[in-house]
């Protein structure tokens, strides 16, 4: 089976990125989301 890869930009998505990855999971071998600057907890 071939290695997929799911690349995910994400801004301010703080709320909604981890069903968004969980749900990606399901179809991929990996997934990587990419954050640029989001405003959201800075935690």
């Amino acid at each position: 089976m071939p290695n997929i890869i799911a690349i995910i930009p994400a801004y301010n998505e703080e709320k909604h990125i981890e069903e968004i990855i969980n749900r990606t999971k399901k179809y991929v071998t990996l997934v990587i989301a990419v954050d640029d600057g989001s405003s959201d907890s800075n935690n």
